[in-house]
C-alpha cells in the first residue's frame, strides 16, 4: 500500500467541511519535535566552520584523546 496515495484517496472522498477540519488538525501536528537547549544551540552552528578549521579541530581532538595529565586536575 502506498500510504500517501491512500491518504489522498480518502481525503478526496471527504466532504469539503471535513477536509477543512482535517487540514486544521494537520496544521497542529509538529513535523519534527521542537529542538531546545544544547541541541538547538548546536544545530545553529552547523556549517559555520570552514573545512580547514574543522579538520584542524578534529586532528587536535584525536591527538588529545586518551591522554591523561596526571599532574593536572
Amino acid at each position: 500500500m502506498n500510504i500517501p496515495t491512500e491518504i489522498m484517496r480518502r481525503v478526496e472522498a471527504l466532504p469539503l467541511k471535513a477536509q477543512v477540519d482535517l487540514l486544521a488538525y494537520l496544521d497542529q501536528i509538529p513535523i519534527e519535535p521542537p529542538l531546545t537547549g544544547y541541541t538547538a544551540a548546536l544545530l545553529q552552528r552547523v556549517g559555520t566552520f570552514d573545512p580547514i578549521d574543522a579538520r584542524e579541530m578534529m586532528a587536535a581532538i584525536e591527538e588529545g584523546c586518551g591522554k591523561i595529565d596526571e599532574s593536572g586536575w
